[in-house]
Parts: C-alpha cells; sequence; structure tokens
C-alpha cells in the first residue's frame, strides 16, 4: 500500500501503465482488525542482514523476518509504501481457478471507500468495474474517481467521475 494516489511511476508500474485501477484503503476499518503489525517501509542502501540458521518461531527470527518485509532500496522511496502483516488463520480461504487456494480479507465499503480509474484504462476495463459494482451492493456507494494527466505539468490529478457510483463509463 502506499500514501501517494497520484504518483506517475506508482501507476506505471502496479496498474498496468494507467489502464487499470488503484482501491483506496481504510486501514482503520474493522475488517482491518486482524492485522498483526502495520508499518511504514524502511528505505536502506543495505539489505537487512540475515542469519539462515535462526529457528522459527524464536523471537530473533520472527525480528529478522519483520526487518526484512518491511525494508527495501532506497531507489523505490517514491513509493511512500507502507505494509499489513495478517495471520494465515485469520484469512478466508477461497479456491482459485488454478485449483490453488487464496486466503482472503472480507472487505466492505468501509474497508475499501474509493476507487480510481487510471487515465489509459479502456473502455472494456471501465464497463468490467461497472458490472462488478453492479453485482457488489456492499460498494453500494462507493465513491469512485479517474485518474487524468495534468494539462502543463508532468503530474497525475484524481478528479471526482460524474457518479458516486459506476453506471456507465468515466468521462473525467
Amino acid at each position: 500500500m502506499s500514501k501517494a494516489n497520484s504518483s506517475i511511476p506508482m501507476w506505471s508500474h502496479y496498474a498496468r501503465k494507467h489502464t487499470g485501477f488503484v482501491l483506496g484503503i481504510n486501514v482503520d476499518d474493522p475488517a482491518m482488525r486482524h492485522f498483526v503489525q502495520r508499518r511504514l517501509v524502511r528505505y536502506r542502501k543495505n539489505r537487512v542482514a540475515t542469519d539462515p540458521y535462526l529457528k522459527p518461531p524464536s523471537n530473533s527470527w520472527i525480528d529478522q523476518i519483520t526487518k526484512t518485509i518491511f525494508t527495501k532500496s532506497n531507489e523505490w522511496k517514491y513509493e511512500q509504501e507502507f505494509r499489513v502483516i495478517f495471520r494465515l488463520q485469520d484469512l478466508y480461504p477461497r479456491p482459485l481457478d488454478d485449483g490453488g487456494v487464496g486466503h482472503f480479507l472480507d472487505v466492505s465499503e468501509t474497508t475499501v471507500p474509493e476507487l480510481i480509474i487510471g487515465c489509459c484504462a479502456s473502455d472494456e476495463t471501465k464497463a468490467a468495474l461497472c458490472d462488478l459494482l453492479d453485482n457488489e451492493k456492499r460498494f453500494s456507494r462507493l465513491r469512485v474517481f479517474a485518474a487524468r494527466r495534468h494539462h502543463r505539468q508532468f503530474q497525475i490529478e484524481i478528479v471526482p467521475t460524474n457518479s458516486t457510483r459506476l453506471k456507465r463509463p468515466i468521462e473525467p
């Protein structure tokens, strides 16, 4: 997760080169109560030193794993990332299309209060989101925004759409 919703590199890296979407997450929502830890990522020049001989679940092993999870290279500092750790037993198992099992958090519109559509999203992507939201009554009050290129600066603007609910393709 990131504090920045309008970062050009973030949209390029994580939203299929501006063709996808971003979800706004309310980390203080009750659905997020199961997290074990939540904190900002530390950006460093060097990797976290690890000892492969530490035995789980010793305190030293847990400390090493936690430091590793919450540390990234300085090169990624622009992400302003924070991460959340959940315990597997607090997530809901669901079968995946490939036969595996995924583990999910049950969320609602208070957990995910907003959706931002990328500035290069296709009409097909917008239509798929419309269909999805029309079938998910728990997201009936989801606020929908559109990302768009600033007309003069190298910047992404996040603007409200003409509807709080996607009923038709977005007109930014």
